[in-house]
């Protein structure tokens, strides 16, 4: 299975508190060939954690991953979820980036994206 990595998992593996069963984990989805959603970038470059140096990686990480935009399949994808289960927009747009796509969701949040149907993994289980 292919995976879309969830924002908090690219925030969790660039910083420096990362554990090696969770470095492991991502480095083998990236070998796999992981994806993100144009979401993901956004919210990850956002962040306000990162050092000059350390937002230069995250660039390079984002730029390796393949990224899916927002499409009329994504976003009707979206708006069944939000009106179905009452997800919060971003959440909404991860997982129907990654329902439309056939992936499943890497995610410390399995609880955000329960009852849509993707299958999630989380290193931490």
């Amino acid at each position: 299975m292919l995976y879309l990595i969830d924002t908090n998992i690219l925030i969790a593996y660039q910083s420096a508190q990362a554990s090696q069963k969770m470095l492991d984990v991502v480095e083998r989805a990236l070998g796999d060939g992981a994806h993100i959603s144009v979401v993901n970038r956004i919210e990850f470059l956002g962040w306000h954690g990162f050092t000059p140096a350390a937002r230069l990686a995250a660039v390079a990480l984002l730029d390796a991953l393949a990224e899916h935009p927002l499409d009329s399949a994504v976003t009707n994808k979206t708006i069944e979820l939000r009106s179905n289960l009452k997800m919060k927009l971003g959440d909404a747009l991860i997982a129907a980036t990654a329902l439309t796509h056939g992936l499943g969701l890497m995610t410390h949040n399995v609880d955000d994206f329960k009852n849509c149907g993707l299958e999630l993994l989380n290193h931490l289980d």
